[in-house]
């Protein structure tokens, strides 16, 4: 992530899997910022990274709870903008 190890945090995990987020700075014009919430750096990793997304929200479901938890992370990432709707879309 390029980021100090103080900013890195285990933000799940399984048996076989961890996922690690981190606070990122991005550049916006020459001026650092930080990444809009919810918006970490996210790595799921089982001994190799398996993906690497600059702006990531994990949210731990089990097998069995996790259509109801896909549905509240579609519905918590939903704008509502009068007659239309968009997904927040992280990278």
């Amino acid at each position: 992530m390029g980021i100090s190890l103080e900013r890195v945090a285990l933000a799940a995990a399984t048996p076989r899997m961890r996922v690690f987020q981190g606070e990122v700075e991005e550049r916006k014009l020459g001026h650092l910022q930080e990444a809009p919430q919810p918006g970490s750096g996210g790595r799921p990793i089982d001994g190799v990274i398996r993906v690497q997304r600059s702006h990531s929200i994990v949210r731990p479901v089990s097998a069995k709870t996790a259509l109801d938890g896909l549905r509240r992370l579609w519905e918590d990432t939903t704008i509502y903008n009068g007659d239309s709707t968009s997904r927040r879309i992280f990278s």
